[in-house]
């Protein structure tokens, strides 16, 4: 009977030890699930361009080919959905996404003095150190290495005038990067495509970029 009773204890203990040791296993489980679930991922997530940006006027790749791949996530606050204002403000459109952003704006300036002034202004830019002139059809202003500007003629029955077009870069080295200043003379070609729709510019020769 004595030896009956060791054997019974033996087993309870063994039971014990099972228990405890499941125990410690099921709690090291979870913890490890836990802390995999609290652990950042590697690396900083992907950047998402939409297809089309200010208000869905500008094909997104021309802006996803100049911001990071990853890090903070994409915005865009863009104004009166880039049109201008019945008053004739010209409308503008922020884009950003990790760590850089772009500046896209656009207007018309009706006058006799504006079919020099600005367009001498964006002349003399285009040959200071880092620019170049930059040329699309009847359009012509300056490239930078992270910046475009350019200006058309845009006159109306009534008024002679020019539409400005500028697209400038915030975050971007100073240092020119391969393929950054060609994209921003894609993107402000594409922007003075806009413009010179919602303008209703009469000089509809079709641009492309050369720089």
């Amino acid at each position: 009977m004595p030896m009956k009773s060791s054997i019974s204890a033996d087993r309870n203990v063994s039971r014990s030890r099972v228990w405890v040791v499941s125990a410690v296993v099921a709690a090291l489980v979870a913890g490890g699930l836990a802390a995999w679930q609290l652990w950042p991922s590697e690396g900083p997530p992907p950047v998402a361009v939409p297809r089309f940006v200010c208000a869905e006027k500008i094909p997104g790749k021309l802006v996803s080919d100049l911001l990071p791949r990853t890090g903070k996530a994409f915005h865009e606050d863009v104004d009166y959905r880039f049109e201008p204002t019945p008053s004739g403000q010209g409308p503008s459109c922020l884009l950003s996404a990790g760590g850089r952003g772009i500046t896209i704006n656009y207007f018309r300036l009706l006058g006799e003095e504006f079919l020099t002034d600005l367009p001498s202004k964006y002349e003399q830019r285009s040959k200071q150190p880092g620019f170049r002139p930059l040329d699309l059809g009847n359009a012509h202003g300056y490239s930078g290495s992270h910046s475009a500007g350019i200006t058309l003629d845009c006159s109306t029955s009534k008024l002679p005038g020019i539409v400005v077009v500028s697209v400038d870069g915030r975050g971007f080295p100073e240092e020119e990067q391969e393929g950054v200043r060609s994209g921003f003379t894609d993107l402000v070609a594409d922007s003075l495509r806009v413009a010179r729709a919602t303008m209703k510019c009469a000089d509809s020769e079709e641009v492309h970029a050369q720089g």
